[in-house]
């Protein structure tokens, strides 16, 4: 039976994730308390006010991080695992540059949350810890969106399982009031070009016709 491709040693796993959340923390928490705020502006649509406050929407915004992870982790291939990590670390980059260069502000999108419960209390506690300021585009969105590109290519048919995690995600950043529309697409722009770069070239396993598997199926597909 052909060999399947190498797969990623655990230790550079954690490596190249530990690698990628100090690029991040480093730098969104640096621009974010101590760069952007002199200096940020909102950038409110109409729809912007029309989207209502959701509490709730805490816990879907806060499944980035395990989303992200996956492709990480769960991926067998190496090649995809690194460059999604490149992908990775290109759109923290390219943003932070974003967030350096034309700050944006949450300060008056975000509401006064004085109720109470679990949700209430994740929300302001997010909103403790998490600068106003470093909006557009949205990371949250970039990065959801290439943890789905990257898994559609590990898992095929399961794809639209990251896809539909991608968009909830995208769509719980503005009822947290986290990010305005602007944002969102901004980072789903963003994810889309840099993911065609780094991933689209990857054709992975299952397509991969250099492979024996890859062989073995166009064998098949030509016999039928």
């Amino acid at each position: 039976m052909p060999a399947g491709p190498p797969s990623l040693p655990v230790r550079e796993r954690v490596v190249l994730v530990t690698g990628l959340a100090l690029l991040w923390g480093a730098g969104y928490f640096s621009i974010g308390w101590h760069v952007a705020g002199g200096r940020a502006q909102a950038i409110t649509l109409p729809l912007d006010a029309q989207i209502p406050f959701v509490a709730q929407a805490i816990w879907p915004y806060l499944c980035v991080f395990p989303l992200a992870l996956s492709p990480l982790l769960r991926a067998r291939e190496a090649r995809l695992i690194r460059r999604t990590a490149l992908a990775y670390g290109a759109t923290i980059l390219v943003s932070l540059l974003c967030f350096v260069l034309y700050p944006i502000s949450a300060s008056g999108l975000r509401p006064a949350v004085s109720e109470g419960g679990a949700s209430a209390a994740a929300v302001r506690v997010l909103y403790a810890l998490d600068p106003p300021y470093n909006l557009c585009p949205s990371l949250h969105v970039s990065i959801a969106v290439l943890a789905a590109m990257s898994m559609s290519r590990a898992l095929g048919r399961r794809a639209p399982l990251s896809s539909l995690a991608a968009a909830v995600v995208a769509v719980s950043t503005c009822l947290v009031k986290q990010h305005f529309l602007i944002d969102v697409f901004a980072g789903a722009a963003l994810a889309a070009l840099i993911g065609g770069i780094t991933l689209q070239t990857h054709g992975g396993f299952h397509r991969d016709r250099g492979s024996g598997a890859g062989r073995a199926g166009e064998s098949l597909r030509r016999v039928k």
